[in-house]
């Protein structure tokens, strides 16, 4: 059974790091509650999920080989 981010009880969090073959953008919507609460640093896999991060406030700051790096404002 799939466990979400939501389901964890974690009430603030600073860094997210996401690496799930393509499904970022699940898990993000997921783990929105805990994004919008905290608004952590997120890591994501060759930038999924990048439409879903600025549709709610996050910016691309850096990009690696394999990862980009969003914050949020």
């Amino acid at each position: 059974f799939p466990v979400t981010i939501g389901s964890l009880g974690i009430d603030h969090c600073d860094l997210i790091h996401f690496d799930l073959e393509g499904y970022e953008t699940n898990a993000l919507m997921g783990a929105i509650n805990l994004i919008e609460k905290s608004s952590p640093v997120i890591i994501t896999e060759r930038e999924c999920g990048r439409e879903f991060l600025e549709s709610i406030g996050y910016r691309m700051v850096q990009k690696t080989s394999m990862d980009a790096i969003f914050v949020r404002g």
